[in-house]
Formats: C-alpha cells, sequence, structure tokens
C-alpha cells in the first residue's frame, strides 16, 4: 500500500510540474508573439494600428489559459496536500472539490506584473500608430 500511494504522489506531483511548465511556455508564447508583431510593423512600416491591437487580444487570451493552468495547479497542490494526509483514496485525480477563485489568480500580484505592463505598452503603441506619433 505504501508503495502504491508514493506512486500516486508522484502523478500528482508530476502533473502539477506539467502545469507549471505550461504555465511558463505560455508566458514565453506570449512575449514571441508581440515581439513578432512589433517587428512585423517596425520592418514592414504598416500602417495599420489593428496589427498591435492584435497582439494586444492575443496577450488578454494567453492571460485567461496561463491563469487557467494556475488555478488548475493550486487546485492539484491542494489534492497532492490531502493525499499526504490520507484524506482521498490513492489515484483519486478529482479536483473539483478544491474551490479555487479564478479571479483571484487572474488578478495575483504575480499575473498582473507580467500581462498588465504588456497589454498596456501595446495598447499604447496602437494609440501612437494610430496617431501617426511613431
Amino acid at each position: 500500500m505504501q508503495e502504491q500511494k508514493m506512486q500516486y504522489l508522484q502523478f500528482v506531483q508530476n502533473i502539477i510540474t506539467r502545469h507549471n511548465t505550461n504555465s511558463f511556455q505560455i508566458k514565453e508564447l506570449t512575449i514571441a508573439i508581440i515581439t513578432a508583431i512589433f517587428g512585423v510593423y517596425a520592418v514592414k512600416e504598416i500602417s495599420c494600428p489593428q496589427l498591435i491591437l492584435i497582439s494586444s487580444m492575443t496577450t488578454f487570451f494567453l492571460w485567461l489559459l496561463d491563469a487557467k493552468y494556475l488555478k488548475q495547479e493550486r487546485q492539484f497542490r491542494m489534492l497532492y496536500n490531502d493525499a499526504v494526509s490520507y484524506k482521498v483514496k490513492v489515484y483519486s485525480m478529482d479536483i473539483s472539490p478544491y474551490d479555487v477563485n479564478y479571479k483571484e489568480i487572474l488578478f495575483s500580484k504575480t499575473m498582473r506584473i507580467f500581462y498588465i505592463p504588456l497589454i498596456f505598452l501595446t495598447v499604447t503603441i496602437a494609440v501612437c500608430a494610430y496617431l501617426k506619433i511613431i
């Protein structure tokens, strides 16, 4: 039984690690997309502020996706803690009993520090491009 429990805890830990990795890769993808769109805008000299606004919308949707992964990661951490203290059955992967507020995660300090400046930057550049300031 102890060996099964250790294997189960390893499974849950692997899921937590995977969610953490996905969250980091979403942040990498966000930076790559914004950089690519700004690069196209700068090199091609396209006077199309809509192109920049697309990067704002993309950033916003990736922010929502990142928050989803972080929410699930927290739920699996709660499952892990309960599994360690024998409160759940071995091999149970049901995270529905664990309530995590999506809005709290969406506007958590780490998420705000990363995504809000990016959205502000892209919207500012789009407005400047529209007004032909840049």
